[in-house]
């Protein structure tokens, strides 16, 4: 974790309960978030206001405990999607479990992460704000530990991408994975192989990006049948070697 992340899980207990805080009882303002826990007041009966997040222990335990089987069966870095619980102390139990990283939505959250000290964080989006490519810049050049992925998805994004990186001065270039659209009405990716390598060639034109792979949503999968996922996987098992062989070709090409 870099020197300026001062924010620990340990601090979460200090605060102090006040009207940020969903529907914890309002008679329990002033205190703190541990004294709080300590009473273990009853949910019905403690003052929560409704509607009112619980989680059960010991199915959070299960949970934890299947994910991490079905990873180490299958030879998966599983990185999990944060954005729903934004919880600190469940990114912890998940990195303890096997998690390789976790998985964000935005480059807030990704700071979130990394005021906890989450070292690979993969977020699922391309990522061409010029604000938000100086704060990776700085945590980059700042940790050498810190891992931080994110999707490319058009070659104007990467020109975006690069130019935000080359005015940030950054000494380590951003990972990047080429994002594959599911067929033509896809939101976002590269619709066809062809478009996949030529986005392959512009990252690998820069110095700023890195590829290190192919990405995509299967929610977005037309033909969601066994074999039309059978089908997807062998296409974009085909599509990543295309694009990652063809940006290790242009790196070498460069240097």
């Amino acid at each position: 974790m870099a020197a300026d992340h001062p924010v620990t899980l340990a601090g979460i207990a200090d605060e102090r309960v006040d009207h940020r805080f969903k529907a914890l009882p309002p008679d329990a303002e002033g205190l703190t978030v541990g004294d709080l826990a300590a009473e273990r007041r009853n949910l019905f009966t403690g003052g929560f206001t409704t509607p009112v997040l619980a989680l059960s222990a010991e199915s959070v335990e299960h949970n934890l405990a299947l994910l991490e089987t079905y990873a180490d069966r299958h030879g998966l870095a599983f990185a999990p999607h944060g954005k729903t619980s934004m919880a600190p102390q469940l990114f912890r139990d998940q990195l303890e479990r096997g998690a390789w990283g976790i998985t964000a939505a935005v480059p807030h959250q990704a700071r979130v992460y990394r005021a906890y000290g989450i070292r690979r964080i993969f977020l699922a989006n391309e990522v061409v704000d010029a604000a938000a490519l100086r704060w990776v810049a700085r945590e980059l050049d700042a940790d050498p530990e810190f891992r931080f992925v994110c999707y490319v998805d058009s070659a104007r994004g990467v020109e975006l991408m690069d130019e935000a990186l080359r005015a940030a001065g950054a000494t380590r270039p951003v990972d990047v994975v080429v994002e594959l659209g599911a067929g033509e009405g896809a939101r976002t990716g590269a619709r066809t192989e062809a478009g996949c390598a030529a986005l392959a060639d512009a990252v690998a034109a820069v110095s700023t990006l890195r590829l290190t792979g192919v990405a995509g949503y299967e929610g977005e999968v037309p033909d969601a049948s066994p074999s039309g996922y059978a089908t997807g996987c062998a296409g974009s098992s085909r599509w990543r070697r295309t694009s990652t062989g063809r940006a290790a070709s242009r790196t070498r090409t460069r240097s």
